[in-house]
């Protein structure tokens, strides 16, 4: 097995473990709409962050414009379609790409963690009248969770797989 084939592998495991169901998967997706006209507004937030910041003046050519406009579609996708092959080719692309950037996990999920944050206070600040408001929370949490579990996993298989 090469190691672009076990790295889908162990992400199609993750999933499969994770047992989102499909309700978590239908207030993640009504999240996401609340929260899609404001995306632009909140990852222009979160890549002035000091943090992030730190960790994106690491990349070269660095736009924020396009980096905004990667992360509204690589979440547009993850809402739309599910954990599908398409995201797994994109999480694995992803992920090689921090790696040859010497983007650490921890700081991969630090990142993740300010992001979320930013999700979450539109839906906190906009959507708190919504009687669905702690289950669109709840599936968003999940959907980022299982993403970063998935993250994880293959920064650990290439991090083993160095070894």
């Amino acid at each position: 097995m090469d190691f672009s084939q076990l790295e889908s592998s162990t992400a199609a495991q993750k999933i499969g473990q994770y047992k989102l169901s499909t309700e978590d998967m239908l207030f993640a997706k009504n999240a996401w709409r609340y929260i899609y006209p404001y995306a632009e507004v909140a990852l222009t937030d979160f890549y002035e962050n000091d943090f992030v910041q730190n960790l994106t003046g690491r990349l070269p050519n660095y736009s924020k414009l396009i980096l905004v406009g990667k992360q509204i579609k690589y979440w547009n996708n993850i809402f739309s379609y599910g954990f599908n092959e398409i995201y797994i080719d994109d999480v694995i692309r992803i992920i090689n790409s921090h790696r040859r950037l010497g983007i650490s996990l921890p700081d991969y999920i630090t990142s993740y963690g300010i992001m979320l944050q930013k999700f979450e206070d539109i839906l906190i600040k906009d959507r708190s009248d919504d009687l669905c408001h702690c289950e669109n929370l709840s599936g968003l949490r999940k959907v980022f969770f299982l993403d970063i579990c998935i993250v994880c996993s293959l920064y650990s298989d290439q991090h083993n797989q160095a070894a």
